[in-house]
């Protein structure tokens, strides 16, 4: 079985040999072929590694845009920008995880991605970061958390290995960072979001009631 891990320079396929038993790499044209294999991570590799790699196969980067409904060369483009303000949270790396979610009709399994502060209180913090500019981000190891949490009707009942597939990784990587479309669409609702903030401090923010689906509740 053919498996994958992100390195530093790129993506190494490798199989074991049949004979020995040992992993040996193997040439792979497009990843796109290998998206189900099992993927793992190098230590110290970047959010900018994971772009640089992609950026080198073409297939694979065309697949990511339609799956994921990401404008992955628009993203590309900003991690090469220079920072112009740095994050106001100092966040460590990035972690990618899985839960298995079930109630009594229902299952599913989901991969989340989050940006892992300092220890505080009870652990280490986590941040949403698909408001965050990916220039800034891009500098940051990218983890697999190897725990996954079984959690039913939202209570976490029980912990088993997680393991990821490179569709589980790619796929949850380009979903999160484009979860509110392109950088300037991104941009744009951060400033909206920042300007509605700003009016409900001010008290010129015009309020409605919560239970009142239909009403308008910030202007």
């Amino acid at each position: 079985m053919m498996k994958i891990s992100i390195t530093n320079s790129g993506f190494r396929a490798v199989r074991p040999d049949r004979e020995t038993g040992e992993d040996q790499s193997v040439e792979v044209g497009t990843h796109v072929s290998q998206l189900r294999s099992i993927c793992s991570i190098d230590p110290g590799v970047t959010l900018a590694d994971i772009f640089n790699a992609v950026e080198r196969d073409g297939a694979l980067k065309e697949f990511l845009r339609q799956y994921s409904w990401c404008d992955v060369d628009a993203f590309h483009f900003e991690a090469r920008t220079p920072v112009t303000q740095p994050l106001d949270v100092q966040l460590e790396y990035i972690e990618i995880s899985k839960y298995l979610d079930f109630n009594d009709d229902h299952a599913e399994e989901t991969v989340k991605v989050k940006g892992i502060g300092p220890p505080f209180g009870y652990g280490q913090t986590r941040y949403g970061i698909e408001f965050t500019p990916v220039n800034e981000l891009a500098p940051l190891a990218v983890h697999l958390n190897p725990v996954a949490e079984v959690r039913k009707d939202d209570d976490t009942i029980a912990q088993v290995p997680a393991s990821f597939t490179l569709l589980d990784v790619l796929g949850a990587v380009y979903w999160e960072i484009s979860f509110n479309g392109s950088p300037v669409q991104r941009d744009a609702l951060t400033a909206e979001l920042l300007e509605a903030a700003e009016a409900v401090k001010a008290g010129t923010a015009e309020l409605g009631p919560l239970e009142d689906p239909g009403k308008q509740t910030i202007h």
